[in-house]
C-alpha cells in the first residue's frame, strides 16, 4: 500500500491514495519557504545516480551519472546560476525519485556546495510524482511522494532528506 501526497496552490492537499481521506503532512521546506526562494531540478534518479539528457548534435542521449557529476552539471547550468544570483537565499528541491535512499543526493549537494552554491538541497527517499495543471487560467503544480504505509491511516518513515549548505557563524 502507498499514500500519495502533494502541495496544491500553496496549501497542503495530502490524500490517502486508497481511501481519499486527508493524511496531511507539511512539506519539509515549509518554514524556510517563507523567507527563501524554492528552486527545482528534475531528473530521473536512483540511489546511486541520476539520468541526464545529453545533446550529441544529432540526437539526445540518456547518460547515467553519479551524484557528484550531477551536482557539477547543475552548478554549471546557466539558468540555475542566474536564479541563484537573483535569489541568494534559495533552496533546491530535487524532483527526482529516491536519490536520498543512497549516496546520490548527498554527493550532488556536496558538488553544489563545493562550487559555491550554498543551497539547502531537499531530496526524496521514495518515488516522486508531480503534475502541472491549468485550472481557470491559473497554473499550479502538485508535487508528491508515493510512500509505503502500514495501513491507510498511518505513514511510516522519513521521506525527504535535507543536505544543508555550509554556513558561516553569522548565518547560523
Amino acid at each position: 500500500m502507498s499514500q500519495s501526497y502533494g502541495l496544491t496552490v500553496g496549501r497542503p492537499a495530502w490524500l490517502d491514495a486508497i481511501t481519499g481521506r486527508s493524511a496531511s503532512l507539511p512539506a519539509l521546506w515549509r518554514d524556510k519557504a517563507k523567507t527563501e526562494t524554492r528552486l527545482f531540478s528534475q531528473a530521473h534518479a536512483e540511489p546511486d545516480g541520476y539520468d541526464i539528457m545529453v545533446d550529441t548534435g544529432r540526437t539526445m542521449q540518456r547518460l547515467s551519472v553519479n551524484g557528484y557529476t550531477f551536482g557539477r552539471v547543475l552548478a554549471a547550468n546557466e539558468h540555475l546560476l542566474r536564479a541563484v544570483r537573483a535569489n541568494p537565499k534559495s533552496l533546491l528541491i530535487q524532483m527526482s525519485c529516491s536519490p536520498a535512499s543512497g549516496p546520490a543526493s548527498r554527493e550532488s549537494a556536496r558538488a553544489l556546495h563545493e562550487a559555491g552554491l550554498h543551497l539547502d538541497v531537499y531530496a526524496a527517499n521514495e518515488t516522486v510524482e508531480w503534475t502541472a495543471r491549468h485550472a481557470y487560467l491559473k497554473t499550479y503544480t502538485n508535487l508528491g511522494v508515493n510512500i509505503p504505509a502500514v495501513d491507510a491511516e498511518r505513514i511510516v518513515g522519513p521521506h525527504w532528506e535535507v543536505h544543508e549548505a555550509p554556513r558561516g557563524p553569522a548565518e547560523k
